[in-house]
């Protein structure tokens, strides 16, 4: 470790440079830090604020707030982010936005909960999932990933491929929950590919050695409830290891999707989504 990062030349953090902070991958891998926060224990976390998969509990690594400050020296104006408290911004530049986190999630992320709507038990939250692209005209019935090599018309859990011309993968779109840690809420959804990276894409697909490719290029190729035509907005796909299923990040536009993207949604927000979808979270969980 290079020693300046130990002493950034700004350092407004109550805590000592080398106190440990979780930091997900991507921001490792160079991605700016939008969202951080800080638990009831004091830990911080610091966040790309577009795939929150790789979270304090699935995959995050330690660092310690010397290092990410002298990376970062706008992070000294989050410093005085008190304990169950979040802060995001929308870029590198723009101003903090500091909440105190909402201890509805923990019941709704971490415990069993009772749908009013279908009656059902859930553990947890769960993602809401697009069975196929919005442009596949057929059933929904899926074939075997492995005959996608001699289709001109297919569907798979993972793959599509409409009239031998256009290409389609499957991918998650994860929004950022505020207040809750650093958790997102998934989409399964599905985008265009390029046939030249759709090709690229199987072929890697079962050896999961895929993160060092892209980001592609993609046309967000489905409709989502309770915001203005989402069919065809621009996007980038990003591949991951381990056969993880690509991640979608919108273009920065004004588009509500886009910005909620970035910005993430409250609690109340995902409730009004779920119910759009047919799930009413447990009245406990509201009050």
């Amino acid at each position: 470790m290079e020693q300046e990062h130990l002493h950034p030349s700004r350092f407004d953090f109550k805590e000592p440079h080398d106190t440990a902070v979780f930091v997900c991958t991507k921001v490792v891998d160079g991605a700016p830090i939008l969202y951080v926060s800080r638990d009831s224990d004091g830990d911080w976390q610091f966040l790309c604020g577009g795939d929150h998969r790789d979270t304090v509990t699935d995959g995050a690594v330690m660092r310690c707030l010397g290092c990410m400050a002298a990376r970062d020296l706008t992070l000294n104006d989050v410093a005085g982010l008190g304990r169950d408290q979040v802060a995001s911004r929308e870029r590198v530049g723009a101003p903090w936005t500091s909440s105190d986190a909402d201890p509805r999630w923990v019941d709704l992320l971490e415990r069993s909960w009772a749908c009013s709507s279908c009656g059902k038990q859930h553990e947890g939250l769960f993602d809401l999932a697009c069975s196929k692209p919005e442009q596949w005209p057929g059933s929904e019935e899926k074939k075997p990933n492995s005959e996608a090599l001699h289709s001109q018309h297919f569907l798979s859990e993972d793959f599509c491929i409409l009239e031998g011309e256009h290409y389609f993968i499957r991918c998650v779109l994860d929004i950022p929950l505020l207040g809750s840690g650093g958790r997102s809420f998934g989409y399964g959804v599905w985008s265009t590919l390029s046939r030249k990276n759709f090709l690229l894409y199987q072929e890697t697909f079962d050896s999961g050695e895929q993160r060092d490719l892209g980001p592609w290029f993609g046309w967000f190729s489905n409709r989502l409830k309770g915001y203005p035509d989402t069919l065809n907005l621009k996007c980038q796909v990003h591949l991951r290891a381990a056969r993880q299923r690509p991640w979608i990040e919108l273009e920065s536009t004004d588009h509500p999707l886009a910005v909620e993207q970035r910005s993430g949604i409250t609690f109340d927000r995902l409730v009004e989504v779920l119910a759009l979808h047919g799930h009413g979270c447990d009245r406990a969980i509201l009050n």
